[in-house]
């Protein structure tokens, strides 16, 4: 079994760096605080975040993927639009609670000629499972790319 997982490993290692693709990696500031990696398929790209919001009824943690879809708006600049998904737990007066939903993200993000984008996007989500309906957020991001 060790043998079979150390395979398994290495061949998806492998198969990473065959398909070898424009990432980034860095954080998101605003509504929620956030890791963010994006990772470009052709020419849009998926966005996975890992984060926190301390405010109010959304407090709690969140895993949110978000597949958008870019357009060119100058040499350095991309406006980004695409629909995503959430997973997490929020607080309430009662304790945690899970959450489940869909929503979309919109933003603009600044392309530097150094590996280094910023960005900022409005994201709002409606939690279909759990009793928080929806929310929305600003933020800013950061991200070296690689």
């Amino acid at each position: 079994m060790k043998r079979f997982f150390i395979i398994l490993v290495c061949s998806l290692l492998f198969a990473g760096a065959a398909l070898a693709q424009p990432r980034a990696i860095g954080g998101r500031l605003g509504g929620d605080s956030e890791v963010s990696y994006q990772h470009y398929l052709g020419t849009n790209f998926l966005e996975a975040d890992l984060g926190f919001s301390i405010f109010g009824s959304t407090a709690g943690f969140r895993a949110t993927a978000v597949y958008d879809f870019p357009f060119q708006l100058a040499e350095n600049i991309i406006l980004y639009a695409g629909p995503g998904a959430q997973l997490g737990s929020y607080y309430t007066e009662n304790g945690p609670s899970f959450c489940m939903g869909v929503g979309g993200q919109v933003g603009f993000e600044y392309q530097f000629g150094i590996p280094l984008n910023l960005s900022v996007d409005w994201r709002p989500m409606w939690n279909f499972v759990g009793n928080f309906i929806a929310y929305t957020s600003f933020s800013v991001g950061a991200r070296y790319r690689f």
